[in-house]
């Protein structure tokens, strides 16, 4: 009996070490280079931004922004190709903050006042937190970081827009 109690012990020990060992070595490989993953982000309709008053003119120019196909990984920004974008010519490295947080802190004087009133300066600080440790689409982590801050659907949309626009 204690034979029997002393082999399953030793079983079961061995099968965590080993999977221990398999874990990590898998997750190791996927770390080699950023994967461009799809999202399917929510789109408002033109009524909804309608009720958020903004004109055609302004609507039409917001469904007309194309994607910036800038991808975070790590701390590190890459574009549409999967080339890392450098700054001049030295690689970018994740500092204090990452690429995008930078680039996105330094258009907060740009932003319209509209924005900088529905964000104000703690709720902005509080994205820039979010988006700095997302691995993504720079817009899907604005998108999903203004959720989370407790945004609508349509509003993280039309911010998301606007910040990417004078950001990126």
């Amino acid at each position: 009996m204690v034979g029997k109690k002393v082999k399953i012990c030793l079983a079961t020990l061995a099968l965590l070490i080993g999977l221990s060992a398999i874990t990590p070595a898998a997750f190791a490989t996927e770390k080699g280079s950023p994967r461009l993953e799809e999202q399917n982000m929510y789109t408002p309709t033109k009524w909804e931004l309608k009720q958020l008053g903004l004109s055609d003119i302004e609507i039409k120019q917001l469904f007309e922004m194309k994607s910036t196909g800038i991808t975070l990984y790590y701390g590190e920004a890459y574009n549409s190709n999967g080339d890392l974008i450098t700054d001049g010519e030295h690689r970018v490295k994740r500092g204090k903050l990452s690429w995008a947080v930078k680039v996105i802190k330094k258009a907060w004087d740009k932003l319209p006042t509209k924005v900088k009133v529905l964000l104000g300066i703690e709720g902005f600080a509080q994205l820039l937190d979010f988006i700095d440790h997302f691995t993504g689409a720079v817009e899907d982590a604005i998108y999903e970081g203004l959720i989370a801050l407790g945004f609508n659907k349509t509003v993280a949309w039309w911010i998301m827009k606007i910040i990417t626009s004078i950001a990126l």
